[in-house]
């Protein structure tokens, strides 16, 4: 079974976009912060992360971007 890591509580976009992209038999953990969830992948907690890389607000999440280059 694979754990996946996602941004923010149950039933918000990144949820639901993990829960289409991995499916029910998966075991799911919300992190509180972009930085949480790449956290959680770095230390293989889980195996995947899903984070916004663009929001209706602010556009592109500039955090999320930068994290995935360091």
């Amino acid at each position: 079974m694979l754990t996946i890591a996602y941004l923010g509580p149950e039933h918000t976009n990144t949820h639901l976009a993990a829960l289409k992209r991995f499916g029910r038999r998966s075991r799911y953990i919300h992190a509180p912060t972009v930085d949480n969830v790449f956290t959680l992948v770095e230390r293989d907690k889980a195996e995947y992360g899903v984070v916004p890389v663009e929001n209706s607000l602010e556009g592109a999440v500039t955090h999320t971007l930068d994290r995935f280059i360091d």
